[in-house]
C-alpha cells in the first residue's frame, strides 16, 4: 500500500477487496445473532443445499450493501486526496467538515432509527417473514446491510483524515510513520 493520502494508492479493485475483508473481520460478529435468527426461520422451511444457498444470499448481499458504501469511501477518498495534493491545507477542513459530519450523525435520527434495528432486529425479521418467496434472502440482506451503514458511516468517514495525517507525514521523508 501506498502512503499517500486518498486511497493510499490503491486500486479500485484491491480498495473493494481489503473492504470486503474489513467488514468481514468486524461486521460478521454483529451480524451473527442475526443470521442466526434468520438460520432458525429458514431451517423451518427448507433443507440442505437451498438453505445453505440462502444463508449465502443473506450473507453476500449483506457485504455487498456495506461494499457499496465503500465504494462511496472509494469516490470521497479519490477526490478530497487530489484536493490535498494540490491544496494541503484542505486536509484541515476536510478533516473538520468529516468529523463535524460523523457528530451530527451520532446524535441525529437516522442513527436512531438504524440502532433500534440492529439492536433488536427480531421485528425486521418477522416482517421480513411476510416478503415473497422469491428473492426473500437477498431483500432481508440488503436491509440489514443498509441498516448497518446507517449505523456506522460516521464512525468511517472519520478515518478519512487520519489517512491524510498519515500521508503527510510520510511525504515528508523523515521515514517514522506512527
Amino acid at each position: 500500500m501506498g502512503i499517500e493520502p486518498g486511497t493510499m494508492g490503491l486500486a479500485l479493485p484491491l480498495f473493494l477487496a481489503l473492504w470486503v475483508v474489513m467488514l468481514a473481520v468486524m461486521m460478521l460478529p454483529s451480524l451473527a445473532p442475526v443470521a442466526l435468527t434468520w438460520v432458525q426461520a429458514i431451517n423451518r422451511s427448507t433443507a440442505g443445499r437451498v438453505r445453505a444457498l440462502r444463508i449465502t444470499e443473506f450473507v453476500g448481499v449483506y457485504l455487498l450493501a456495506s461494499s457499496g458504501f465503500g465504494l462511496l469511501a472509494y469516490g470521497a477518498l479519490a477526490v478530497t486526496g487530489r484536493l490535498v495534493d494540490s491544496h494541503p491545507g484542505a486536509g484541515r477542513w476536510s478533516g473538520a467538515g468529516a468529523f463535524l459530519l460523523a457528530g451530527l450523525q451520532q446524535f441525529g435520527p437516522l442513527k436512531r432509527v438504524c440502532l433500534r434495528h440492529c439492536r433488536n432486529p427480531m421485528f425486521q425479521l418477522l416482517r421480513y417473514a411476510r416478503f415473497r418467496p422469491w428473492a426473500k434472502d437477498l431483500r432481508v440482506g440488503a436491509h440489514h446491510g443498509l441498516y448497518c451503514v446507517g449505523c456506522c458511516w460516521g464512525l468511517v468517514i472519520t478515518l478519512i483524515p487520519l489517512g491524510f495525517e498519515r500521508g503527510r507525514q510520510g511525504r515528508a521523508g523523515d521515514g517514522d510513520l506512527p
